[in-house]
This record gives structure tokens, C-alpha cells and sequence, in this order.
């Protein structure tokens, strides 16, 4: 599902950079369009969560609602006969009582284990550092001022808008890859190769910035775009779509909506601040801004080598063992 997430995602990116494109709406006139283009996603899933989509079984079962509840089940799973869905309903109501006996109590032993717990807090810290890396590792740069980047290593405005778009669809490729061999690659040699792909190639742009701001030699922005390409490839393939999951077999199950929520949280917060400090750093410094990249994802290929464990075909139990026993 993580995967899944990602790649709806690195699509949408690759949608929204053909949208702004200038031989499109990325015009001084027709930019507005962009955005109503943006609004037809968002009705179409906003009718289709109220007009079709149905509440969950268990939450018309909070409310006494029987019948909902079953017309829900009968939604969700396509069952016709009506003994599955009363077999279903039933187990539903002996859930739904335990969690109701259990959940005051659970909560505070939840919360208690959660900090007091050394492998349940080092799960939180690298689901974290991980997520946070997401935002930091030059992805934000790319996504926001992509175009502006490729321009000013000599792109024009419309090659580098194509260009922008073109290099996209590497990002597309590569997480198809990783959707195919996510579960018979290992976590760790994901995110350790595509951290360490995604240093070498923060530091190649650095240099090439540097050197075209010296010279400027036209044959450096297409060798920056090459770059610009495999980041978006090395990032799709591993730490990009690892992240979103990794929290959830990091964690024991009685904690793991606690650091899933967490960790995602902390890169919405990154992804916020990322751009607002890199856009101000690089008028400031120049190609040397790409340092706000590098120094993150060096310090979390140390982390992960030397503190994550391995979690493909892994029990909950082992990974605890893991978690707690590395020092």
C-alpha cells in the first residue's frame, strides 16, 4: 500500500508538470486554468466519498444502525449471500465490545509502553528521521523549483519546462520497479542504495551548478539533467515509497497507528519547511544550498547502516528483538 501511495503520487507530480508546462497552462494568462484542472480530482472524490462510498461497518454499529452496517459489509467485500454478512456482522459486534471494554486502559498502556519501550522508540526515531530525509533529501527542490533549476544551468524557459516533464517520467519508471521488487529486494539495501545514489547525485549537481556559474558551458545542462533525471529515479525506487511504510513493520502492532501517524506527520511538517528555507539558502550561497540536502541524507545512511534492522519476511517479535538488541 505504501508503494501504491507513491506512485499515485509521483504520477500526480508528473500530470502536474505537463499541466504547467508553457505549450499548456504555464502562461502568464492561462496559469489560472492549472489550478481549475486541480479542483476536477478533488469534486470528483469529494461526489464520489458522500454520493457513493459508504461509512464503515463498525462506526454504523457505534450508532446502533444494523441494517447500514450490513448494506456496508455487503458494499465493501461484493458478497451476495446473506450468511457471510451476518457471519461478518457478528464478528464486527464481539470486536467492537472488546474495543469498547479495552480502550481506556489500552490507551495508557499503549502510551506508556510507546516511551518506555527502547526498540518502540528507535522504531519512532528512524520512521521519523526517515520521513524527514524524504522532505530533505533534494526532492522538495526538484518538485517545486525543478524548472527554475534546469533554467538556470542554461535551459530555456520551454526546454526546461519539457525537460522538467521528461525527467518525471523517470521518477514514474522507477517506482513501477520498486512497486514489482518490493518484497524480494531487502528494505535495508533500498534505502541504503538509493541514499548513497542520492548523495553522489546531490554532489554532482552541486558541481555542475558550480562550474556552469564559472564557465558556462552549454553541454553542463544536459548532464544536469541527467542527474535531474536519476534522482527522481533513485528516489522513487527507494526511500521515497519506503517511508510511508516502513513506520508500520518497524513497530509492534499495539503502537503502530501511534508511529505511523507520527512519522507521516513529520514529513508534511518538513515538506512545509523545506522550501522555505531552501529557496532564501540559495540565493545566499548559490550551488552550495544543495549541502541542505547532502548533510541530511549522509547522516541517515548512518543511521540506517548502523541501526535498522532488516524487516522483509520478518515477524513483529524479531524486529523488536532486533531493534532492542543494536547498540
Amino acid at each position: 500500500m505504501g508503494t501504491l501511495t507513491g506512485l499515485s503520487t509521483n504520477i500526480g507530480a508528473l500530470l502536474a508538470s505537463m499541466i504547467g508546462m508553457p505549450q499548456i497552462f504555464g502562461t502568464k494568462n492561462l496559469w489560472p486554468y492549472g489550478y481549475y484542472m486541480e479542483m476536477i480530482p478533488c469534486l470528483m472524490l469529494i461526489c464520489y466519498a458522500i454520493f457513493i462510498l459508504h461509512e464503515s461497518p463498525l462506526y454504523f454499529l457505534k450508532q446502533m444502525n444494523e441494517s447500514a452496517a450490513k448494506e456496508s459489509i455487503q458494499f465493501y467485500n461484493n458478497w451476495k449471500n446473506d450468511r457471510q454478512i451476518d457471519d461478518e456482522t457478528e464478528r464486527l459486534k464481539i470486536q467492537q465490545k472488546n474495543n469498547e471494554e479495552d480502550k481506556e486502559i489500552k490507551n495508557i498502556i499503549n502510551w506508556r509502553k510507546f516511551w518506555n519501550n527502547r526498540a518502540t522508540r528507535r522504531a519512532l526515531f528512524l520512521s521519523i528521521l526517515l520521513n524527514c530525509t524524504v522532505s530533505f533529501s533534494g526532492i522538495m527542490a526538484m518538485v517545486f523549483f525543478g524548472t527554475a533549476l534546469l533554467g538556470a544551468i542554461g535551459f530555456t524557459s520551454t526546454t526546461a519546462s519539457l525537460a522538467n516533464c521528461l525527467a518525471g517520467l523517470s521518477g514514474t519508471i522507477g517506482i513501477l520497479i520498486q512497486a514489482i521488487t518490493i518484497d524480494k529486494i531487502g528494505r535495508r539495501f533500498l534505502l541504503l542504495g538509493s541514499l548513497i545514489s542520492l548523495i553522489l547525485i546531490n554532489l554532482g549537481m552541486m558541481i555542475l551548478v558550480w562550474i556552469f556559474g564559472q564557465y558556462h558551458y552549454s553541454w553542463l545542462g544536459y548532464c544536469f539533467l541527467l542527474l535531474f533525471a536519476l534522482f527522481l529515479f533513485f528516489f522513487s525506487i527507494g526511500i521515497g515509497p519506503v517511508a510511508w511504510f516502513i513506520a508500520t513493520e518497524l513497530a509492534e502492532p499495539y503502537c503502530r497507528a501511534q508511529l505511523q501517524s507520527l512519522s507521516i506527520s513529520a514529513q508534511y511538517v518538513t515538506c512545509f519547511l523545506c522550501p522555505i528555507i531552501y529557496l532564501p539558502l540559495e540565493e545566499l550561497i548559490g550551488p552550495f544550498s544543495f549541502l541542505i540536502f547532502i548533510i541530511p541524507l549522509t547522516i541517515t545512511t548512518f543511521f540506517i547502516y548502523y541501526y535498522m534492522p532488516e524487516t522483509r519476511n520478518r515477524s513483529p517479535e524479531e524486529i523488536h528483538h532486533l531493534l532492542e538488541s543494536k547498540r
